[in-house]
């Protein structure tokens, strides 16, 4: 089967559409990890609000297209060591180096800390980080890269027969709308 360049596009695009909704963040109302002072603008929110409603159904449409390309090439060996590389890896990587200093930012933002990153650190495996403001430091789902994980998971379950999963795009679109 040929490469769908059109898939590509659009995952390109939806890309740039996702960083000008994390910008936004910043500055609309809603809970976010850091926020600027001076929220609340009208046209932020109307910019933020179309984005996020399409953005993430988007992009597991589109992986799931590519899913389904990509195990007609593959064995499912190939397959799940080609997940485990592209999703598995990077979200590692997110985990371990990148977010420690996001829920640090966080934390100091929402005066639930004063200590340095250091002395944050020592405490980062005390429970799991599961929303804003919480208790917990451990952020196992990479923060915003929680898409990797949920890929990820949503990889493997091509195997149970009873979820045709990849060769349905419907499906793939109510889970992700939900």
């Amino acid at each position: 089967m040929a490469r769908k360049y059109d898939l590509d596009w659009q995952r390109v695009l939806a890309t740039f559409a996702v960083f000008l909704y994390h910008i936004l963040m910043f500055f609309n109302p809603w809970p976010w990890h850091v926020k600027n002072s001076e929220t609340d603008s009208q046209m932020i929110v109307v910019s933020s609000l179309p984005i996020g409603i399409w953005i993430m159904p988007l992009f597991f449409i589109i992986s799931g297209m590519t899913a389904s390309i990509s195990l007609q090439k593959r064995t499912k060996k190939h397959y799940v060591r080609e997940r485990l590389s592209r999703l598995g890896i990077p979200l590692l990587f997110g985990v371990i180096i990148l977010t420690p200093p996001q829920v640090y930012l966080e934390w100091i933002s929402h005066g639930q800390f004063t200590g340095s990153f250091l002395e944050f650190l020592e405490g980062y495996l005390n429970g799991p980080y599961l929303e804003i403001g919480g208790k917990g430091n451990f952020a196992f789902f990479g923060l915003h890269l929680w898409y990797l994980f949920v890929l990820l998971l949503l990889s493997f379950l091509k195997w149970d027969n009873r979820l045709k999963l990849y060769s349905n795009p419907r499906l793939w679109y109510s889970l992700c709308s939900r």
